[in-house]
């Protein structure tokens, strides 16, 4: 019998995995597909530099949603000593797209807590219909 909270987690970690676990492989790829491709665009827009690991950013409370996608671009720019845009020069420059790519990263977040919840539910009502 699957566990709804390891599809939880999961799907957190992992867009669409939980899905997977789950056993909507489908639906998995599609989601795994889709939140990867925001997130890679919000970041290619920000320059690599717009994924906040601060709770002092707002943006942040989305893009934790995104689960290593942000927990690993953060541990890199940590180790590589990357600023957050708005602290550099060039967050000027960005001003008119940095916005437009924060939004992206911010939805992919909170897309993926929708999906996260789905893939838990989907294990939830599998197992109630078990019983």
């Amino acid at each position: 019998m699957k566990n709804k909270y390891v599809a939880l987690l999961l799907g957190w970690l992992v867009p669409g995995l939980g899905h997977c676990y789950a056993g909507v492989k489908w639906k998995g790829a599609v989601l795994f597909l889709v939140i990867t491709a925001s997130s890679c665009t919000g970041l290619a827009m920000g320059r690599f530099r717009n994924v906040y690991f601060e709770p002092d950013y707002y943006q942040f409370y989305a893009q934790i949603g995104n689960g290593l996608f942000t927990l690993a671009i953060a541990t890199a720019a940590r180790l590589s000593s990357i600023t957050p845009i708005e602290r550099t020069a060039s967050g000027a420059y960005l001003a008119g797209t940095l916005p437009i790519a924060d939004l992206y990263l911010m939805i992919a977040g909170l897309l993926n807590f929708v999906a996260a919840a789905n893939a838990f539910d989907l294990v939830a009502h599998e197992k109630a219909a078990a019983q």
